[in-house]
């Protein structure tokens, strides 16, 4: 098989994603080094710069930009959130996604509520924090509104 052909396959071997696709999305101010790829399975590289994650992606989770395979956006955030503590971060790069399918948000993220003080498996409740750190949702509204004059909303 052909790079091109390679790249063209419906998974193909190696797939943009973490913060590499988070900038190929235009979403959020995230640095995209070091360059992130996923790989169906375990492989090590010597290049500089590179970071390959060993998991299957199913086709639904590859989309193409800029002629390159990369994790659709919500992969994307899920991988985020996945690699990194801090979800204002990962907010940032949630207010720029648009169409994003909810309940696949809600299951992609299933699997690290507990690691941010949510019930376990809680996915729905992870994807309204990071709605919420985005600057979307009812819950950002009510705590957007100024306050008045006795402190209240």
């Amino acid at each position: 098989m052909t790079a091109g052909e390679r790249v063209l396959a419906p998974v193909p071997d190696a797939v943009v994603s973490g913060p590499a696709a988070a900038y190929l999305h235009g979403l959020g101010q995230i640095v995209p080094e070091p360059y992130e790829f996923t790989v169906p399975a375990r492989r090590k590289t010597r290049r500089d710069g590179i970071v390959l994650k060993s998991r299957r992606l199913a086709p639904a989770d590859v989309t193409r930009r800029e002629g390159l395979p990369v994790t659709t956006q919500e992969r994307t955030v899920a991988d985020l959130v996945e690699g990194w503590q801090d979800l204002s971060i990962v907010g940032g790069v949630v207010a720029d996604a648009t169409g994003v399918d909810s309940g696949r948000m809600s299951e992609l993220l299933a699997p690290f509520a507990a690691r941010y003080g949510l019930r376990r498996g809680d996915g729905a409740g992870l994807w309204a924090e990071l709605e919420r750190l985005a600057g979307r949702g009812r819950r950002a509204a009510d705590e957007d509104r100024p306050l008045g004059p006795d402190g209240a909303s």
